[in-house]
């Protein structure tokens, strides 16, 4: 096989991202405070401001914090 690591990631990051239900998508969206549309780097551009103002070390709540790194990673697996 000649398939380079950026072909396979691709694929995989498909295949995961059609096992998400187009509700789990929306929430996980909303939760990030994104329209549906938005694309891996405003997701990941997203997640960082959101992630630096609820991270518990800055007073932030930890479920709130554990909340949008879990909707992170299913939007970007």
């Amino acid at each position: 096989l000649s398939t380079d690591r950026d072909t396979v990631d691709k694929l995989l990051r498909g295949i995961w991202q059609q096992t998400l239900t187009p509700d789990q998508r929306r929430s996980d969206l909303r939760l990030l405070e994104l329209q549906e549309g938005a694309n891996e780097s405003d997701i990941r551009r997203q997640y960082r401001r959101l992630a630096m103002r609820h991270h518990p070390d800055r007073g932030g709540d930890v479920s709130h914090f554990q909340a949008l790194l879990a909707a992170y990673q299913r939007l970007t697996v």
